[in-house]
């Protein structure tokens, strides 16, 4: 098998992943939190699913909800938080009616790194809302 998909090529891993994989949900999991709060998911084909999700605490259970899921593996479970992505490997920050919720996201799971993959703004796209400060030395506030 893996002699097979080493013949696929990068472009045939690619082609293969957009045919099988990237709409493909596991049995039994479920994404309903990601159903019910379309309007925080930045892309509609990138699911969070229900038992991985990182859940704001302290907030409404109508609106604990952040795109955001642990990556499970021994022997670090739960020590690495991924939110949204739009491609394979491919992370992406907050949305402007998401920031918030980042910024308490990252309070209450104790985050000490923000690994961020990409531009604020790439080929004319916003890919993330900007959740520092444009100039060293300034401060934003954020929750209010």
């Amino acid at each position: 098998m893996v002699q097979e998909v080493f013949g696929f090529g990068v472009d045939g891993i690619l082609q293969q992943y957009q045919t099988y994989l990237k709409t493909y949900i596991p049995p039994n999991f479920s994404h309903s939190a990601f159903l019910k709060h379309m309007n925080k998911n930045r892309y509609k084909d990138v699911l969070c699913l229900d038992h991985t999700r990182v859940v704001l605490q302290d907030k409404d259970p109508d609106a604990d909800y952040i795109h955001a899921n642990y990556v499970k593996g021994e022997p670090l479970i739960n020590s690495f938080i991924c939110t949204q992505a739009g491609h394979l490997f491919a992370f992406f920050g907050p949305m402007s009616v998401t920031v918030n919720d980042f910024w308490l996201m990252i309070v209450q799971e104790r985050v000490s790194s923000i690994v961020m993959l990409c531009n604020v703004t790439e080929a004319g796209k916003n890919k993330c809302f900007q959740y520092w400060p444009a100039e060293a030395g300034s401060s934003l506030t954020f929750g209010g």
